[in-house]
């Protein structure tokens, strides 16, 4: 079964692009203001989901020198190995409406942590310069 995480949203800012009209004051800007909305749209989700949340643990790791990478060819299991132990995965997996057993589900409530937690300022992101990746850090 086939699960959407972070990773896959980016690749819809194309298709976008030839499907919304912009009406802006310079032309050229329109993939920006998708990726601004895109940015914006998953930070009100994180926020509305997760506050609250005890991300405690998770950033702690990073800030001991945990680096995630996540992409399109990482897969789910290797994801979650990444991090390690998470006892509060399962309860924010929940808050999401994913069963705490579906290990794809779980690694894409983790994906949306990690990118939730970079929009809100706690994590880095470096995406390489390549679309479709992310390694996340301190």
């Amino acid at each position: 079964v086939a699960v959407p995480r972070i990773v896959d949203l980016w690749a819809v800012v194309p298709a976008a692009l030839g499907r919304v009209e912009f009406d802006t004051l310079e032309e050229g800007n329109e993939a920006a203001i998708v990726l601004r909305q895109l940015r914006q749209a998953i930070l009100d989700v994180f926020r509305r989901h997760l506050a609250g949340a005890d991300l405690s643990g998770l950033v702690e790791r990073f800030e001991a020198g945990l680096v995630v990478e996540t992409g399109e060819l990482v897969p789910a299991e290797d994801l979650r190995a990444a991090v390690g132990d998470l006892p509060a995965l399962a309860s924010w997996a929940r808050a999401l409406g994913i069963a705490p057993d579906d290990a794809a589900g779980v690694a894409s409530v983790l994906e949306f942590v990690l990118e939730g937690l970079h929009l809100a300022r706690r994590l880095t992101k470096d995406d390489r310069g390549v679309p479709g990746t992310a390694v996340y850090g301190s």
